[in-house]
């Protein structure tokens, strides 16, 4: 029995429910791109230092890349690992996976192969995608070793032209993919991801995202910020992680341009923010530190940007205010998420700072939050308990795994 047979689904009444409100609709992800493709082809979408791919470009290339996977034998809601840092091949990887209905199962950067067995097992993965050889990490050579033990792994496409031996080049299937339109395209009910809550135990929490549930995500998200089109979104946090996917889909939903950061230094963040003129900055409070602290942001010109999103760890209010007092005129703010219920909280831009620099504000459209005491009771304000959340973003349940599902 196949992952996506194991993992929980939406019942009718909640579809129902989240559709009749209007946070639900048949819209997949590939569809968002397309639809952009169609409105503005040569809007950017993806730039680095060095690449600038437009929402055409990225779409044609996902589309190859969807063919090519088609052509090795893969199948809607097949399970495909990635383990990538924020770099174009990962976009196209990511639409070119959902666009032939596939799922891709996030794997972050340091995992070895000790933590990426159990995700790939437990996701039945029938390939995986990865970076080539670097000084700190043979990324193909785990890969192989992980073909050994995993039955079900088959492929390993890798982010090279010329891979080990048997072993298939990233580039090369994307670039010699076929133009065709996909003949079994995903639906809106299918699943689109799999991420992974809480690390690498026997059994891991294993999240799967319907495209209803994820693209809902984005439509009902950035507008809390007041994102467009003519936005440059740079995304600090790793896109194998919900906090950096989610980032993408909010760009997305707008039609705006992803600025790509591979790796996290404070040079190489200070020079994204200087140099790049990003209108939009999602980022962690340690990146913000650890850039502030190499003198990197002083006299720095960063009128460019207009809202700096702080979440993944709990931020100090002195960083946030460190790093408001160095724009223009733009706002820090945070928000907060989980793998399991996506972003569901952000300060608002009426917010004072005293209140954007020490809260993540208040739940965003759709979403319900509460906290409640051990017997269930609903406690009022500074009482500590248990949180709970409701909202078309949360999961239906964990894979495979009926005792973290009875628990939450």
């Amino acid at each position: 029995m196949a992952a996506v047979d194991k993992a929980p689904r939406y019942s009718e009444a909640t579809r129902k429910q989240y559709r009749d409100a209007g946070y639900w609709n048949d819209t997949t992800l590939p569809e968002v791109l397309q639809a952009w493709v169609e409105k503005t082809p040569d809007a950017p979408f993806i730039k680095t230092p060095d690449v600038t791919m437009s929402y055409a470009e990225v779409h044609a290339a996902a589309r190859r890349f969807a063919n090519s996977l088609l052509e090795l034998g893969l199948k809607r809601q097949d399970v495909i690992g990635i383990q990538m840092p924020n770099t174009p091949e990962y976009l196209i990887s990511l639409f070119g996976v959902t666009m032939m209905g596939g799922v891709l199962c996030t794997m972050h950067m340091p995992y070895r192969a000790n933590e990426m067995e159990p995700l790939l097992r437990h996701g039945d993965a029938k390939a995986v995608i990865c970076t080539a050889p670097m000084p700190n990490h043979d990324a193909p050579a785990t890969m192989a070793d992980l073909r050994g033990r995993i039955a079900s792994l088959e492929h390993i496409l890798v982010a090279s032209d010329t891979p080990p031996e048997g072993m298939l080049s990233l580039p090369k299937l994307v670039a010699e993919g076929g133009d065709a339109e996909i003949a079994d395209p995903p639906r809106p009910v299918d699943f689109c991801l799999l991420c992974f809550t809480s690390g690498t135990s026997a059994a891991p929490k294993g999240v799967m995202r319907t495209h209803e549930s994820f693209t809902c995500d984005g439509r009902i998200y950035s507008p809390t910020i007041d994102m467009t089109a003519d936005d440059m979104v740079l995304t600090g946090p790793p896109f194998t992680h919900v906090f950096g996917l989610c980032c993408v889909n909010a760009t997305l939903t707008v039609g705006a341009c992803n600025l790509l950061m591979p790796l996290f230094t404070p040079e190489n963040f200070a020079e994204r923010l200087v140099d790049h003129k990003p209108t939009v900055v999602f980022c962690a409070p340690a990146h913000i530190a650890a850039t502030i602290k190499a003198g990197l942001l002083d006299g720095a010109d960063l009128s460019s940007v207009r809202e700096v999103v702080i979440a993944g760890s709990v931020c100090p209010p002195k960083v946030a205010a460190a790093m408001e007092e160095r724009l223009d005129g733009g706002r820090a703010g945070q928000l907060f998420g989980m793998t399991e219920v996506i972003l569901v909280m952000q300060t608002t831009k009426e917010s004072p700072p005293e209140i954007r620099h020490r809260s993540t504000g208040v739940c965003i459209d759709g979403v319900e939050a509460r906290i409640t005491a051990p017997d269930g009771s609903v406690l009022g304000n500074d009482a500590e308990g248990e949180l709970e959340i409701n909202g078309p973003t949360i999961l239906a349940g964990y894979v495979n795994n009926p005792e973290a599902n009875e628990a939450a």
